[in-house]
C-alpha cells in the first residue's frame, strides 16, 4: 500500500501497490516515501544458496534492474505467498528452511513470467562511475585509509566531482555513506558476541571507539554496549 518513487543507479521509478523490484549487491537504490499515506511493503534480502539453479539461472540472464507493478488481480495471487513467507519467519519449526526457500522461489518464478527478457536498460556514464565508486567502497571499507580523495584517485576523476555525482545519485555524501556500511557492518560483529567494542571498532575500520560509539548511538539510539546487553539478555 501507498506510492513513493525508488530511485535505483541513478533512475527514478514509480513505486505504488504492486510494484515490485530485484536488486543486486552492485545496485545502490533509495526510497522516497509519501509520509501522508499509509506505506506497506515487503523487503526480503538473500543469497544465492537461499534459491534454486533454476530461479538463479532466470536472474543472471538480466543485466538491468528487474522490477514489475503487478495488476490488482496478481496481487491478490502473490501477496498469500509474500504473508506465509513472514509467518514462516515468525514461527520457525523443523523444516523452516525448506518453507522458505520454496517461498522464495515461487515469489521470484512469479516476477519472471510477467517481465519482457527483451528490455535492457542502458547506464549512463554517471551511473556506471557512482556504481563503481561504491562497488569498490563495498570491497575496501574496512580500511583506515579509505577517503574520498583514496578512491577518486582510483577511478581517475576529481575528489569534488565524485563527491558530487554521488551525492545526487544516493542522496548523502561519500562519507556518510562510508559511516552508515562501516556501522552497518559493526551489527554483525556485535551480533558474533566474540570481539570486543574496541575490537569492532577497529575491524569496521573506524579511527577511534570513541568515534565509532558516537556514530552507533547517532544511528541506532544507544550505545554499541548497550545493544550488546539488550541481545544477550
Amino acid at each position: 500500500s501507498g506510492t513513493g518513487t525508488h530511485c535505483i543507479n541513478g533512475t527514478r521509478r514509480e513505486a505504488k501497490r504492486g510494484y515490485m523490484s530485484l536488486t543486486r549487491r552492485k545496485d545502490f537504490h533509495s526510497w522516497e516515501l509519501n509520509d501522508n499515506e499509509n506505506t506497506t511493503f515487503f523487503n526480503i534480502a538473500f543469497a544465492e544458496e537461499h534459491i534454486s539453479s533454476l530461479v538463479s539461472g532466470c536472474i543472471k540472464k538480466y543485466k538491468h534492474v528487474i522490477d514489475h507493478c503487478f495488476t490488482e488481480e496478481e496481487i491478490q495471487e502473490i501477496i498469500p505467498l509474500f504473508e506465509l513467507l513472514m509467518y514462516e519467519f515468525e514461527n520457525a519449526n523443523d523444516n523452516f528452511k525448506t518453507m522458505r526457500k520454496s517461498l522464495l522461489n515461487a515469489i521470484l518464478l512469479y516476477l519472471f513470467r510477467r517481465i519482457d527478457s527483451d528490455v535492457r536498460e542502458p547506464q549512463s556514464a554517471t551511473s556506471l562511475l557512482v556504481q563503481k565508486a561504491l562497488f569498490y567502497l563495498e570491497e575496501h571499507f574496512t580500511q583506515k585509509d579509505i577517503t574520498l580523495y583514496y578512491v577518486s584517485e582510483k577511478l581517475n576523476v576529481t575528489p569534488n566531482y565524485l563527491g558530487r555525482i554521488i551525492k545526487e545519485t544516493i542522496g548523502m555524501t561519500f562519507n556518510n555513506y562510508l559511516t552508515k556500511r562501516r556501522i552497518s557492518y559493526s551489527l554483525k560483529l556485535l551480533n558474533q558476541n566474540i570481539l570486543t567494542i574496541n575490537q569492532v571498532a577497529d575491524n569496521c575500520g573506524f579511527s577511534s571507539t570513541a568515534y565509532f560509539i558516537s556514530k552507533f548511538k547517532a544511528i541506532y539510539g544507544i550505545t554499541p554496549k548497550q545493544y550488546l546487553l539488550d541481545i544477550n539478555k
